[in-house]
């Protein structure tokens, strides 16, 4: 899923919001760069604007 969401992103997609810890109770994780996201991360990905 997050895949598609900066495939998306990078033709200029809307910004990409992860809430809460993952079910497991630990913090959000992204591997596409970000070594640590915390309990809560809110980016956006840069692309054209629609």
């Amino acid at each position: 899923m997050i895949q598609t969401a900066i495939q998306e992103a990078r033709r200029g997609g809307p910004e990409l919001q992860v809430n809460g810890p993952s079910p497991l109770g630990r913090p959000v994780y992204l591997r596409n760069g970000f070594d640590e996201a915390g309990l809560h991360l809110k980016i956006r990905l840069c692309g054209d604007e629609r």
